[in-house]
């Protein structure tokens, strides 16, 4: 991610999400079912910073078809 995709995440993850406490729900495309996800509480999210410009962010995720 850019350092813009990074904070876009962050704010969704943080404001929207109340912190990942609240789910989100996702759909898949190829076959348009919905996708319920909640984050994992003890380590939601991790980041690796591959350079100045590029991040690598790792979800950890728990997801059941709604």
């Amino acid at each position: 991610m850019t350092d813009a995709q990074l904070a876009t995440f962050q704010v969704f993850f943080e404001d929207d999400l109340m912190d990942g406490a609240l789910p989100f729900e996702w759909v898949y495309p190829r076959t348009g079912a919905t996708w319920r996800f909640t984050f994992d509480k003890d380590a939601p999210y991790s980041v690796a910073y591959l350079t100045p410009l590029e991040h690598l962010v790792t979800l950890s995720l728990d997801g059941e078809v709604v």
